[in-house]
């Protein structure tokens, strides 16, 4: 509006502003604030939303020659708000009015603005006042590039919300002139100069001479309407903006006044800008204040120019965005209408999931902690991209300005506590809160971060004083506990201001939280956390006063230069006293140990020294003692365990006097405690003392007594059976002892000990008191004396002549010495008590004693319990202790807690069905493998080809096959429903699963499981969908079903019609020996042997890969050649061949590192039960394996372990044939011959150089290593050629349970081991020889290896002759009764050694052999006797190379020797 407006406008109104407000329906008048002429402000409400808006008030002039024409305006007003409205850094007119009287404009009201938050504290930081600036800049270049011009940027036009998000308001570019009169300075005033404060911030081309220019330069006609003419340019917005930044980096001191702008544009002014720090600022507002307008700098090409110079680059690729993004509203909007969720809730889960980005984006370093600990304090942080548990540290800044942008992120989460409602969005902004503040100054964690954490407890208070509505949960008020104290624990520092901080602003809101009365659970809650946060604060408010005496040294000194006088008194008035601190401590202190809850004074308990430390020694001896040590009364087992435990760090501190006076007695005291872990408790402190000498016999002239008076309250516990208190007397001993001359050791404290002697002692130290001291009493003694002292009647007289108490001064040694007669020179070598004592069965006449029926009747009892007679006076020893301890009552106790609780079980089950199927392969063929026929599918309506710990519903129907590609398709598809029939459908319901188990080798294993669940708990659905289930053998149909041995079925017949001691005698009747050969009819080399289970026939492999299944009832058919039933190559040498515990699978090995599970199919007759055709060998797993297997034996379960050519023990799983794990043997032990195992704990084997190595499978590590040798000769074996594990049912020698037995065969002998004791038992000959003793070396295993050793080691004898020794071995039961040992020596020959009675042993085709039993130091010695044999000198080198037992159709023994001949004897 033009020059004539300003002339016709009233300087006062004619009527009352509210009037014109009142003219308007939907707004409500509040107030003004700000009567200036040309727009008023007027702050009022809008009725249809309830929120505060801003109403800039035009008043029409009242003249009638003058009407006022705003249509225009308001129509390009309209426009430009539309324009800047999607900028989330303006704040335009969302309503404008024109009435007769009046125009409107409205707009949404922002508290404060950024001239006044230059005044508010807490001040602005220079980061914050650098983002300030980069969103002006921001703002500016954005409404420019729009061709939009603001006309009047100042300070008050930015307004500044609560996290510092400035938004650019009260656009004047077309209600404000741009030229104003530089001689009228009515028209300054006017229009600009609304605060009164003479400031401009106009640019200096907008002034003009009226008399050297005409009337045209206005930009608005006399009428009011809008000229298109001389309207605001860019330029004249980078002035005002350079203005803004001046007056903000001078903390409010205007830039320019009117008359200094005038000076400025005679170049006779210069604005003083020394007092900005930052170079770069000042380079900025001096491109901007330039006096010609085209020589200023627009707002991009400074954004461009000072990037990452200037301004951060996170500023414009991270936190402009991210603070842009916080301030869209609509990207928080609610999904549903929830009266629980503000958008405060979102923001706060934004900022929090985001953390990774902010700190990635602000450079956060978390350095990996390597300590860690239990403690609560400081609280532990798990944001992201924080190490786990993470606690915040002091940081020491550098001082740049960007160091501190953690207080951007902090404002825009501080600025949201007010308003959240959720539980959770509290405890993540109380998190948000404290990670955030460790990358800030001090001060500001005081000023910025502190008051916002005890907003929540000041939020708990007041609804809970006024019982207000608000369901505020107690796990925010710990939270913000936690945090608060975290917070001022990292502070190094502290400024004036704050020094008052403890005693007038925390400690009344944690005496307000300790007074309330909520909920009991609430308030025990609330206390414990109280109580852990005391003692830290105590010591953060002690640091802090001491700082505080500092500061008024400093203000003294600084007052004498600079300082005002009014600033010194203000900071004279902020003294703080230790009195002050110690009264509000004191009151909360003894708040918290009269606490009604343990778990509060437990809390308290757990780190009182600190606080012990801030009240000093005398104060702590007023305040706390006095509460503590009611503490041992109390019922609560925790609470005595607590006090004790934080005596071993107060006592110290509190002084030897105070220790002997208050707490030395209620400690002896406690040692009759029925609790054995608070009786550990006080010894632990006993020895604590002692042994850090806090009571010093060299210093104090009582410390012997005070000795005496622990010994003689706990010696007597030496009996005690539980070791660890026994063990801690032990160590008090030895404590004292080590504090003692030797005169005192000699004459005060051996005297008290020796009673307890079995001999006398010289040195009194752990090596040689332990194995001195006299046995305790066994537990179930003690046990036992317990219940006698419950149930004793009146008729006992033990009971009733008891000692005064266990915790007088004489103790009960004396007591004791007193009541009985003892031998009388106890310092013999043996203390034993005279055996006429009163607790012999007859009534003595020298007994101190009596003794009633009923104790006689207990004493035998005890005696029948292991107590000989000579420790019956053990039980009068700790008489008075058991009868303590007896009537000490702490089931109540125990059980209380689980009293409320009444929650029933809920049984679920499931049914299972695995199943195994190929996987389509790429190039699409099919791996030949398992193929189920109709008898093989998954059908349990056969319920007989499963096991009986099948899990599988008995109406499931066959299923079929299907091969699928992907996983979660893999499915087993039912057949068509049988009419009439009922079965388990599976279908995709939420009680059914399909996953898949396990993807190997082409083959994938599906599972799928349903439960009998039919309720709705999503989080039992949820974990009923991955229950961990591990699948059997039987689970699988390719394993086949299980065999039953005939021997096994008919075992208790056999055993009921064979004797005891029968006995297999072979006839040595050849049934059939022939050639083996190959399909051209070639002798073929026989690498392997195993009989079946069932021993219905035998299976071979040889070196050219050929697999044969021979039928051993027809082995005694007269046939001239000799078939095998079936066969297979395999295209490599065979290894090794092992059956699967009752079952017809076979694990074969071959020389290309294969491992292959075959099945092998019978068919059996109907009637007989008979095999009467082997139709084929399926193959059904299939392992390509990095190394030869040279070995297999299986372990349990579904596993297996062998042996490899590299030397290493290799562990398979047989379902999923995965390798599970490989353990290396030592290469310098040699080559592995031969291992046993023991189910899956441990493996033994032996190398071809005379090692043994015992492996835990467990830990997967060597337990021992040892080196068998020879007594006699003192030689080490050369070599360990078998293993086999025997039980314990043998009789060569007596066995032990738990022992494990085992057989070793080294060089010719073959000897029998004891486990764990490593002991040779017995060894069997087979010849007559000089006596032999064989045990074990121990070797050290060690990584590093001498090469010179492990060359020397390998040892070349051509000349060496070949010793006879034993080629084979193997351990069989004959009629389940009979234990056999059979080996095949190298001379031909096959040996018997039956080991239930030695003397029955043979040898195959020489009954005349005998067999000799001798003994040579505990040692048992089988040898084979010669009488009447003539012994051949020659020898044959047709070795035998396996030998193994057919029990079908009769008992036989078949062999195959060097020449691959298979012959069978009967």
């Amino acid at each position: 509006m033009g020059q004539r407006l300003s002339l016709l406008a009233p300087s006062a109104p004619t009527v009352a502003v509210s009037s014109y407000i009142d003219a308007l329906n939907n707004y409500q008048y509040v107030e003004v604030l700000n009567n200036s002429r040309f727009l008023k402000t007027i702050k009022a409400v809008d009725k249809t939303t309830g929120e505060l808006v801003i109403i800039k008030l035009l008043i029409k002039p009242a003249s009638t020659n003058y009407t006022i024409q705003l249509q225009q305006v308001i129509e390009l007003l309209v426009k430009q708000s539309s324009l800047v409205y999607p900028f989330k850094n303006t704040l335009p007119w969302h309503k404008i009015l024109e009435t007769d009287r009046a125009g409107y404009l409205i707009r949404q009201m922002i508290k404060t603005n950024l001239y006044d938050r230059l005044s508010i504290r807490p001040f602005l930081e220079p980061i914050e006042k650098l983002f300030i600036t980069f969103q002006i800049l921001k703002i500016v270049n954005e409404i420019h590039l729009l061709n939009i011009q603001h006309g009047d940027i100042r300070l008050e036009n930015f307004l500044v919300t609560s996290w510092n998000w400035i938004l650019l308001t009260d656009f004047a570019s077309l209600t404000k002139p741009t030229y104003i009169p530089e001689d009228n300075p009515n028209q300054y005033s006017f229009y600009f100069d609304s605060s009164g404060r003479r400031l401009c911030y106009i640019a200096p081309e907008r002034f003009y001479n009226s008399q050297d220019h005409p009337k045209h330069v206005s930009s608005f006609n006399d009428d009011g309407s809008v000229s298109s003419k001389n309207s605001v340019t860019d330029s004249m917005d980078l002035f005002s903006m350079g203005c803004v930044i001046a007056e903000l980096y001078n903390d409010g001191e205007p830039t320019f006044t009117l008359s200094q702008l005038f000076k400025f544009m005679k170049n006779d002014y210069k604005p003083d800008l020394s007092g900005i720090q930052n170079s770069h600022i000042i380079e900025i507002i001096g491109k901007l204040i330039k006096l010609d307008p085209n020589e200023r700098s627009s707002a991009r090409e400074l954004l461009d120019e000072y990037r990452d110079i200037c301004f951060p680059e996170f500023f414009y690729t991270f936190l402009y965005d991210f603070m842009e993004s916080l301030n869209n509203q609509e990207n928080f909007m609610p999904v549903t209408v929830d009266d629980n969720l503000s958008i405060s809730d979102l923001k706060i889960n934004y900022i929090f999931d985001n953390f990774d980005v902010i700190s990635k984006q602000l450079n956060f370093d978390y350095p990996n902690e390597s300590l860690i600990s239990d403690d609560i304090l400081p609280m532990k942080l798990n944001l992201p991209t924080m190490p786990q548990d993470y606690r915040i540290k002091p940081r020491k800044l550098d001082g740049h300005e960007n160091q501190e942008t953690a207080l951007i992120i902090l404002n825009a989460v501080t600025s949201l506590c007010q308003t959240l409602k959720q539980v959770n969005s509290k405890i993540k902004c109380c998190e948000l809160i404290l990670a955030l503040s460790e990358h800030i100054s001090d001060e500001n964690k005081l000023d910025r971060s502190l008051p916002y954490l005890c907003l929540f407890l000041d939020e708990y208070i007041e609804a809970s004083v006024y019982q207000e509505g608000m369901n505020i949960s107690p796990k925010v008020v710990v939270v913000a506990l936690y945090a608060l104290t975290t917070l001022v624990m990292s502070c190094s520092y502290i400024s004036p201001i704050n020094v008052l901080l403890f005693p007038e602003y925390i400690l009344p809101k944690v005496y307000s939280l300790l007074t309330l009365k909520g909920s009991q659970q609430s308030q025990r809650l609330i206390n414990s956390a109280v109580a852990v946060c005391l003692p830290n604060l105590a010591t953060i408010a002690k640091k802090f006063w001491i700082m505080s005496k500092a500061f008024k040294n400093e203000n003294t000194v600084a007052n004498t230069l600079v300082s005002p006088e009014d600033v010194m008194q203000s900071y004279a008035s902020l003294k703080l006293t230790k009195e002050q601190l110690d009264s509000k401590f004191k009151d909360i202190t003894v708040l918290l140990l009269t606490d009604s809850e343990s778990s509060v004074k437990i809390s308290l308990l757990n780190n009182i020294l600190p606080l012990c430390q801030f009240f000093g020694q005398d104060k702590t001896n007023d305040i706390i003692l006095p509460h503590l040590i009611s503490y041992l009364n109390d019922s609560d087992q925790e609470l005595r365990l607590a006090f004790l435990s934080s005596v071993l760090e107060m006592g110290p501190f509190i002084g030897v006097l105070s220790f002997e006076q208050y707490i030395l007695p209620l400690l002896v005291q406690s040692i009759g405690d029925g609790e054995q872990f608070v009786v550990l408790q006080v010894l632990e402190i006993f020895n604590v003392f002692v042994k850090n000498r806090l009571i010093n016999p060299r210093k104090e002239f009582n410390a012997l007594e005070i000795y005496k008076e622990l010994l003689l309250n706990s010696i007597n516990l030496l009996l005690h059976p539980n070791q660890w208190i026994r063990n801690s007397i032990i160590n008090l001993i030895i404590s004292i002892s080590n504090n003692l001359i030797d005169a005192d050791r000699y004459c005060f404290l051996y005297p008290m000990i020796k009673s307890f002697l079995t001999y006398d002692l010289s040195i009194i130290e752990w090596n040689t008191l332990y194995p001195c001291l006299t046995k305790p009493l066994s537990k179930t003694v003690y046990d036992l004396t317990i219940t006698w002292s419950l149930n004793a009647t009146s008729k006992s007289l033990f009971w009733q002549n008891k000692a005064s108490s266990m915790n007088s001064s004489n103790g009960i040694l004396e007591n004791k010495k007193k009541l009985i007669s003892f031998s009388k020179n106890m310092g013999k070598s043996v203390y034993l008590p005279r055996s006429e004592m009163a607790f012999s069965p007859d009534t003595n006449k020298r007994s101190s004693v009596p003794l009633s029926s009923e104790d006689k009747q207990w004493l035998l009892k005890l005696k029948s319990l292991g107590l000989d007679d000579k420790s019956i006076w053990k039980v009068f020893v700790l008489k008075d202790y058991i009868y303590h301890i007896s009537r000490f009552n702490v089931a109540n106790y125990q059980l209380k807690a689980f009293d409320h609780i009444a929650i029933l079980p809920r049984n679920i089950f499931f049914d299972i069905v695995y199943k195994s199927e190929l996987m389509a392969m790429p190039n699409g063929v099919k791996e030949e493998t398992y193929e189920p026929n109709i008898e093989d599918t998954v059908s349990v309506r056969n319920s007989s080809r499963r096991g009986s710990n099948s899990l599988i519903l008995p109406q499931l129907e066959r299923v079929t096959a299907s091969v699928q590609m992907v996983e979660t398709n893999v499915m087993g598809e039912m057949e068509a429903h049988i009419a009439g029939s009922k079965k388990t459908i599976w279908v995709n319901d939420s009680n059914t699963s399909h996953r898949v188990f396990s993807v190997h080798n082409s083959k994938i294993i599906t599972s799928h499981i349903k439960h009998t669940y039919n309720g709705h708990n999503p989080f039992i659905l949820n974990f009923l969908k991955s229950p961990t289930i591990q699948p059997t053998l039987s689970d699988f149909e390719e394993f086949g079903k299980l065999i039953i041995h005939k021997n096994q079925s008919s075992s208790a017949q056999q055993s009921q019609q064979n004797a005891a001691g029968s006995v297999f005698v072979p006839k040595n009747v050849m049934v059939t020996s022939f050639k083996y050969s190959n399909k051209t009819n070639c002798i073929d080399d026989i690498s392997t042997l195993v009989v079946c289970p069932t021993s219905e026939f035998f299976v071979t492999g040889s070196s050219n890969g050929s697999l044969k299944v021979w039928d051993s009832l027809k082995m005694e058919k007269i046939v001239t050649v000799k078939n095998a039933n079936l066969s297979i190559e395999l295209e490599s040498s065979v290894c090794s061949i092992t059956f699967l515990p009752n079952r017809f699978i076979i694990v074969v090995t071959t020389n290309d590192g294969i491992i292959r599970l075959f099945r092998i199919d019978v068919i059996r007759n109907n009637k007989t039960k008979k095999i009467t055709r082997y139709s084929r060998l399926q193959l059904i797993r299939q392992f390509q394996n990095d190394s030869v297997i040279t070995e297999v034996k299986f372990l349990q379960d579904n596993y297996i372990i062998g042996t490899d050519s590299e030397q290493g023990l290799v562990v398979f799983d047989i379902i999923t044939m995965e390798k599970l794990y490989g353990l290396q043997n030592p290469l310098i032990y040699g080559i592995i011959n031969s291992f046993v195992v023991y189910k899956d704990s441990w493996v033994l084997v032996g190398s071809d150089k005379g090692y043994l190595t015992l492996w835990d499978l467990r830990f997967k590590i060597i337990v021992k290593s040892w080196r068998v040798q020879n007594d006699v000769t003192n030689e080490y074996v050369n070599s360990i050629s078998a293993l086999e594990i025997l039980p314990r049912s043998i009789k060569l020698f007596t066995t032990h349970d738990g022992c494990i037995y085992f057989t070793m065969v080294c060089n010719s002998d073959i000897s029998v081991w004891e486990l764990p004791s490593m002991e040779c038992k017995a060894i069997l000959r087979s010849r007559i020889g000089e006596n032999l003793k064989y045990s074990l070396i121990e070797c050290k295993h060690d990584d590093d290896y001498d090469l010179g050793q492990m060359i020397d080691d390998i040892k070349i004898d051509i000349d060496s002759k070949i010793e006879l020794s034993v080629s084979c071995l193997k351990y069989f039961k004959y009629d389940n009764n009979t234990d056999y040992l059979m080996c095949s020596m190298s001379d031909n020959k096959v040996i018997l050694y039956n080991l239930t009675s030695i003397q029955d042993s043979v040898v195959l085709g020489n009954d005349k052999r005998k067999f000799l039993k001798r003994f040579y130091s505990n040692l048992v010695i089988i040898n084979e006797s010669n009488d009447d044999v003539t012994t051949s000198q020659e020898q044959t080198y047709n070795t035998i190379k396996y030998v193994d037992v057919l029990y079908e159709p009769s008992q036989m023994i078949i062999t195959v020797d060097k020449n691959n001949c298979i012959s069978i004897y009967k």
